[in-house]
């Protein structure tokens, strides 16, 4: 991603997309900004090794669509995506808004969507060996079954040389290591769980190792993973309020210096595999 690039994408970002959201959710829809940059990042990364210049993109399980409003609006890629959207049902009364808010946000950037359970459902006969990138980001570890049967449906949709990209976060990353260390509970709070009417937390994270077994066993070539750790530029932040700019920038160079050391302690990762 050039520096222009970027520009670009924050511009629309904090401008016409954040304020596409009711005032309240606009903080809460921008504390997740620099996860889906990175997201971006790897996603034009990989539109560059294709010889379409506008690349087919699908972003499976997308939310309310960051990624595919940006491809769509900022990079002239043709979106779809598909979400069954039951966490904006209205009287769960979200921040961000619901089902038709997200709907209409589509509509506005261009981006063409399908309100669907894809796991009961799968996907329309006529997506089949189409995309240049199938995304599927913070999907997996919703599941209370094997994601091999899904991500194989996901290949399906991939044309020949076409990507699956597979973001989730990384089960020992760092920070669980130390909440461990201390005897916490790695997994989602505790109150939230026990309390909720419908739980739509995490149910099974996966390790680096894991996500590319998944990958191969999906039967996809060139398989690699890319890790990020963007919680940190949230909490330097954050940290830097506290102790000062300077001790927070060294406390962030650190961590960040740890985990050049070993990816493994990466918070998120994406997986990659291309179709034959």
């Amino acid at each position: 991603m050039t520096s222009d690039d970027r520009k670009k994408m924050e511009e629309f970002l904090n401008g016409l997309f954040l304020e596409s959201f009711p005032v309240a959710g606009r903080p809460v829809v921008a504390s997740f900004f620099r996860k889906h940059i990175f997201e971006l990042q790897q996603i034009l990364k990989v539109a560059r090794t294709k010889s379409t210049p506008r690349p087919k993109f699908l972003d499976i399980g997308c939310g309310v669509g960051v990624n595919a409003c940006v491809l769509s609006q900022v990079f002239g890629f043709e979106v779809f995506v598909a979400d069954r959207l039951d966490e904006f049902a209205p009287e769960l009364k979200r921040e961000v808004g619901d089902a038709d808010g997200v709907i209409r946000r589509w509509e506005q950037f261009g981006v063409k969507g399908i309100r669907q359970n894809f796991i009961q459902d799968g996907f329309p006969k006529e997506w089949q060996g189409t995309f240049d990138i199938v995304t599927t980001f913070d999907v997996i570890e919703h599941f209370t079954f094997s994601p091999l049967p899904f991500l194989r449906s996901s290949r399906e949709l991939l044309n020949s040389g076409g990507t699956l990209m597979v973001g989730t976060p990384n089960q020992v990353h760092l920070y669980n290591r130390l909440k461990s260390l201390v005897g916490k509970n790695t997994w989602e709070d505790f109150q939230y769980f026990i309390d909720c009417d419908t739980f739509y937390g995490h149910v099974r994270e996966f390790t680096p190792r894991e996500l590319r077994e998944m990958i191969l066993r999906t039967k996809l070539d060139n398989i690699d993973v890319a890790f990020s750790s963007y919680p940190i530029a949230d909490r330097q932040a954050a940290l830097a309020s506290k102790i000062g700019k300077l001790p927070a920038t060294l406390a962030s160079s650190a961590l960040n210096a740890l985990f050049s050391l070993n990816p493994n302690w990466h918070y998120y990762m994406i997986g990659f595999g291309t179709r034959k």
